[in-house]
């Protein structure tokens, strides 16, 4: 038998099934992989530097072109 979530079930017996039970398995841990990267990547310091102090700090001009 198979539990999730609380519900048992006979695993499958053809190959189709077998097929489905895996995608969704793996998608679900493709999923996860995706959301923890994500988060990680939210909460990493930020490495932009802001052009105006940088060139503030080396004592040059800074000239902002017109779009």
């Amino acid at each position: 038998m198979v539990t999730t979530s609380g519900v048992q079930r006979d695993p499958p017996k053809d190959l189709a099934g077998v097929l489905d039970e895996s995608a969704q398995t793996l998608f679900m841990t493709e999923l996860f992989r995706g959301m923890m990267l994500t988060l990680k990547a939210f909460f990493d310091k930020k490495v932009t530097v802001s052009a105006l102090r940088y060139c503030n700090t080396l004592g040059r001009q800074v000239y902002y072109a017109r779009h």
